[in-house]
């Protein structure tokens, strides 16, 4: 078995609270419930910041870790159908313009775990 191959891989999530006024200019309330659905940010567009967030890490048999963080809203499932394929994976043989994940607010911690593992 190659040293680079993933082993484990872990999912974390976080809450990051947003700053008052930080997603619309004050006193805009977007009540767009059909927007917030099409975009999974919550009933509403002001729910978005209370969306969950994850941590994604990587480790490989040789023990290094790479790290990414995904956008806001994936659920437990959905993170774990997009993870599952990479375990046993080696990330340097990966194609990295075109990583194994179904889900874009997933894609980026991916990405960023994969290459962070690769510059290790």
């Amino acid at each position: 078995m190659s040293k680079s191959v993933v082993r484990r891989i872990t999912a974390t999530p976080v809450r990051v609270p947003a700053r008052p006024d930080s997603l619309n200019s004050p006193g805009v309330e977007d009540t767009d419930s059909k927007f917030a659905e099409k975009f999974h940010t919550g009933a509403r567009w002001t729910d978005f910041p209370l969306e969950i967030k994850w941590i994604v890490e990587m480790e490989t048999a040789d023990g290094q870790t790479g790290v990414g963080e995904t956008y806001r809203g994936p659920t437990r499932e959905q993170m774990e159908a997009d993870l599952i394929g990479l375990a046993g994976r080696d990330p340097l043989k990966l194609e990295w313009r075109r990583l194994p994940v179904r889900d874009m607010r997933i894609y980026d911690a991916v990405e960023s775990a994969v290459l962070d593992l690769a510059g290790k």
